[in-house]
């Protein structure tokens, strides 16, 4: 798995780590402790062969659509969790193959799943912090 991490990254500068990581869970590649390709471990193999990250785009904007990165700052979550919902199928999103990256729409009802798996997750949190 880590030849295929390293041939995507460096064969397209452009696509991100979840990108690499979805792409390679839909191949059946899985990490040692979960049943998907983690961002985590495309991160590691990618900085372990000296591979850098696609430019960061901060004002880059898709008008009507979030990046992966702005929802996870729009629902204040971490994007790895917002990661993990997406290739566990929580919620049914796919990576735009144009822009080799996952783009939702801002008026989705993705959104609002979204909104309900993280309040429900912080509600089981905070039962297990108070027994």
């Amino acid at each position: 798995m880590r030849r295929q991490i390293v041939q995507l990254a460096k064969h397209d500068a452009g696509i991100g780590d979840d990108f690499i990581a979805y792409t390679l869970s839909r191949q059946g590649f899985r990490g040692c402790d979960r049943w998907y390709v983690g961002l985590g471990l495309v991160r590691r193999v990618r900085n372990e062969a000296g591979i850098k990250r696609p430019a960061s785009r901060p004002g880059l904007r898709f008008k009507g659509r979030l990046t992966l990165g702005q929802l996870a700052k729009k629902l204040g979550v971490k994007i790895d969790w917002l990661f993990e919902q997406i290739i566990l199928e929580k919620v049914t999103v796919e990576p735009n193959p144009i822009e080799r990256r996952f783009l939702i729409d801002a008026d989705s009802e993705v959104i609002g799943k979204l909104e309900t798996l993280r309040n429900a997750a912080k509600t089981a949190d905070s039962q297990r912090g108070a027994s």
